[in-house]
């Protein structure tokens, strides 16, 4: 096992600009200094994932890696919705549960593609979901088949979510490509 993460941290070295390939080899040189097993095998790996998170960095930027990270995120999220939803016996319950996942997985297709439309996105349905939560409260919407304390919870739940949502992209634009930190 130590001798394919050699390999790899062989591997690593080649990828990364000629100044910065130093600190692989030293690491490289150091583990065979370490007896076999356990101890160099994490000794290795430590290395092996510094030497993935510069290359991410360098290759791609905090702001795509962040983005890829928020899109699979809400992709794992709108699923678990969707598969949830399946369980609900409450027809009613289990379409609220039907539109909402696609909501959440159109905002994943955003985080991976533009953060300016998930921007927009996001902070419309926060203020549609909060309008929703206090329209819930009011007495015309007894009329409708929806359990009004699950509706406003959800509401609520969606509003906040999609705000955060918003902060995230926010943040996610602000942070650049980060070439200021290579």
């Amino acid at each position: 096992m130590s001798a394919v993460l050699d390999k790899i941290l062989a591997w690593a070295e080649r990828q990364l600009p000629d100044e910065r390939q130093i600190w692989i080899s030293d690491l490289r040189a150091e583990a065979k200094h370490i007896p076999s097993g356990s101890t160099r095998i994490g000794f290795q790996w430590s290395g092996i994932m510094a030497a993935t998170g510069y290359l991410l960095r360098v290759k791609y930027g905090p702001q795509k890696i962040g983005q890829l990270l928020l899109a699979t995120a809400l992709i794992i999220l709108s699923l678990a919705v969707l598969a949830s939803a399946g369980a609900m016996e409450d027809k009613s319950v289990q379409t609220v549960f039907y539109v909402i996942g696609p909501l959440y997985a159109f905002a994943a297709t955003l985080a991976a593609t533009n953060l300016r439309l998930m921007k927009r996105y996001t902070g419309f349905f926060s203020v549609v979901f909060a309008v929703m939560f206090v329209a819930s409260g009011l007495e015309i919407v007894t009329a409708i088949d929806v359990p009004v304390i699950f509706l406003r919870a959800l509401t609520l739940e969606a509003s906040c979510f999609m705000a955060g949502l918003f902060i995230v992209a926010s943040y996610l634009s602000w942070v650049g490509k980060g070439d200021a930190a290579a």
